[in-house]
This record gives C-alpha cells, sequence and structure tokens, in this order.
C-alpha cells in the first residue's frame, strides 16, 4: 500500500481528501502544518500532497524542505498564484494545481505521481 502526505490546515479538507484516497488503496497520513508534515517525510512517504500548509510555511518553502530530505518523492502543490507555481516548478515539483483541489484531481495527480515514481525507480 502506498502511503502518501495529505497537507492541508483546514481539517475539513483533509478528510474530503482522504476519503476519496483511502477509497483508492492509499495509506493517507494527515499533516496540519509543515513540522508534523517533515516528521512523518522523513518516516516514509511516497507521495506528497501539500493544499494548503500552515500560514507560518509557504508552500513553496515546505516544497524545499522536502526535497532536502529525499528529492525523489514526487511533491504536489496547490498554488495560489503564478509567481508561487513558477518557484515550485523550478525546485522540483511533480505537478502544480490552482485551488480549489478536488477529490477527482487529488486522485488522478497522486496516482500519476505514483506510477511514475514505479515507472522510474
Amino acid at each position: 500500500m502506498k502511503r502518501v502526505l495529505l497537507v492541508d490546515s483546514e481539517q475539513a479538507n483533509r478528510a474530503l481528501l482522504r476519503s476519496r484516497l483511502e477509497t483508492d488503496g492509499y495509506d493517507v497520513v494527515e499533516c496540519d502544518g509543515a513540522s508534523n508534515t517533515l516528521e512523518f517525510f522523513r518516516l516514509g512517504a511516497d507521495a506528497v500532497l501539500v493544499s494548503r500548509p500552515s500560514a507560518e510555511t509557504p508552500a513553496v518553502e515546505l516544497l524545499h524542505a522536502l526535497r532536502a530530505i529525499n528529492p525523489q518523492r514526487p511533491a504536489i502543490l496547490v498554488s495560489s498564484s503564478v509567481d508561487e507555481t513558477l518557484e515550485a516548478l523550478r525546485q522540483g515539483a511533480f505537478y502544480v494545481t490552482r485551488g480549489p483541489l478536488g477529490p477527482d484531481e487529488g486522485s488522478l495527480l497522486l496516482g500519476l505521481a505514483v506510477r511514475g515514481r514505479q515507472d522510474g525507480a
């Protein structure tokens, strides 16, 4: 079973995405901020979906920290601006999309990220 980290500061958003991703067969770990995201990432994750991290850590900053730990793990970010999108892509994000992120889109993107990692691993 593939483990994915779901990063969103709002519990209701995490619950909606988690339900769909668990239906897809993922082991989902919910994270509400940078510190627990990095902690769980160090323990092992096949992919990370960063929707809305906590206000004190911008998504691109969290991506930078994740890539420093393991640049091989795909990260998907929900971006709020063109500048943020470009910076995330420069830092190696697997994919960047605009919010809000629905369960179907999250499921599709994580499937592509995990399959791409298996094909290239």
